[in-house]
């Protein structure tokens, strides 16, 4: 079952300023849309379609993501970095690195919980990846922050995926076509 999902080439203008920065050097652009849950529940993405996107970024690769602690089944975990009294503020305001933790996984059940951490507020995003790949300079390439505006991929990574505005919709950008 595809819950509806449709998926185009590009990414429109006018999708907002999380769409537009998700949108890496040298990369296919795609747009992933679904359908919404109703206003009156507290859904934020219907769970049909959190199943099919889950399992199709699994069949990708090693799938990494923020998260703030273990969740059983990763493969890996990295917490978040400890920060200093003077770095917290600048991060707070936007202009120091984020802290939190990654996850790395290739269960779709547990890539799931990429959803309920910070998806609808777009404070998410996933790259996907070779599992042969050394995990380092991609997560660190992720702990970097959300905008990837005028960056390439890291080495082994498949494709970004990160929400677009409100989580409606989602934003792929993959290195090949394929």
């Amino acid at each position: 079952m595809n819950a509806g999902i449709t998926i185009s080439d590009g990414v429109a203008a006018g999708r907002g300023p999380e769409a537009a920065r998700l949108l890496p050097q040298f990369t296919v652009l795609a747009t992933i849309d679904w359908p919404l849950p109703p206003d009156d529940g507290e859904e934020t993405i219907l769970p049909e379609v959190v199943t099919a996107v889950s399992s199709a970024l699994a069949a990708c690769g090693s799938v990494a993501f923020r998260y703030d602690e273990p969740l059983a089944g990763a493969k890996i975990y990295h917490p978040a970095p400890s920060c200093s009294i003077t770095s917290r503020p600048l991060d707070i305001a936007g202009m120091g690195e984020s802290l939190f933790g990654i996850v790395v996984a290739t269960d779709p059940e547990v890539i799931a919980a990429l959803f309920d951490y910070g998806w609808s507020y777009a404070m998410q995003s996933a790259l996907v990846f070779d599992p042969e790949a050394d995990p380092s300079p991609i997560l660190d390439a992720l702990r970097r922050g959300l905008d990837w505006r005028g960056s390439p991929l890291p080495s082994g990574v498949r494709l970004l995926f990160g929400p677009g505005h409100d989580g409606d919709f989602a934003v792929v950008a993959a290195s090949d076509p394929a």
